[in-house]
């Protein structure tokens, strides 16, 4: 379904560029059509830029560590799965600077990225004074998640060609209770497991090969 974004907020006019700019690289990555709309009936995503004190309530209620959260989006699914709207929220006294990387790292969630990488990952999904723009890395990870080839219909032997045609060696379980008997709470989620089959690391998000090698290292 093609998205259409509205943003809505005393300094939404500052910021249609940033967000046409960043659709246009989402529509060429993904094949999805993405536009601004003209209402808040014809946007299935939202941008919202509040005040400071509208920001702090929402923040409040949501999170347990609110003075953490700098922006946020949340994400409505189908029973598939399937996003089906978004809305993100940045406070409106932020600099230009705060409110485009906000838009870059908000915007791939509401595009179904979960998590975020260790600071040293070159991504718009990682915390902190992350890239005002997508990445190179930002953009392998949204050709590959939107590939034509992955379906929700797929089956076992079907999820197994593709991964091998990507360049994936390693075992493939599949079982869906896993997320919950895990714990999992983004994708992707790395485990490091010791002999003795302790998990000793949880990596949420998107990290580089040198980091996990110094902690196998570490437990060798």
């Amino acid at each position: 379904e093609p998205v259409r974004a509205i943003l809505i907020g005393d300094a939404a006019d500052q910021y249609r560029d940033d967000v046409r700019a960043i659709f246009g690289e989402f529509e060429v990555l993904t094949g999805i059509p993405f536009s601004l709309a003209e209402s808040d009936g014809a946007a299935n995503v939202k941008i919202f830029l509040p005040a400071r004190d509208w920001y702090r309530t929402q923040v409040t209620r949501r999170f347990e560590r609110p003075e953490t959260i700098v922006c946020f989006t949340n994400t409505t699914l189908d029973a598939n799965g399937v996003i089906t709207g978004a809305n993100t929220v940045i406070p409106e006294d932020l600099n230009g600077r705060g409110v485009r990387t906000c838009l870059a790292h908000e915007l791939m969630h509401a595009i179904g990225f979960q998590g975020h990488p260790n600071r040293n990952f070159d991504s718009a999904l990682r915390n902190g004074i992350g890239p005002e723009t997508l990445t190179v890395n930002d953009r392998i990870l949204i050709r590959t998640l939107y590939d034509p080839r992955l379906r929700f219909d797929m089956t076992p032997e079907d999820a197994v060609k593709f991964a091998r045609e990507v360049g994936v060696t390693y075992p493939i379980v599949q079982r869906p209770q896993i997320m919950s008997e895990w714990g999992l709470l983004g994708l992707p989620t790395t485990f490091i497991v010791d002999r003795s089959g302790i998990i000793r690391r949880m990596v949420i998000g998107f990290e580089y090969p040198a980091s996990f090698e110094k902690s196998i290292r570490e437990l060798l």
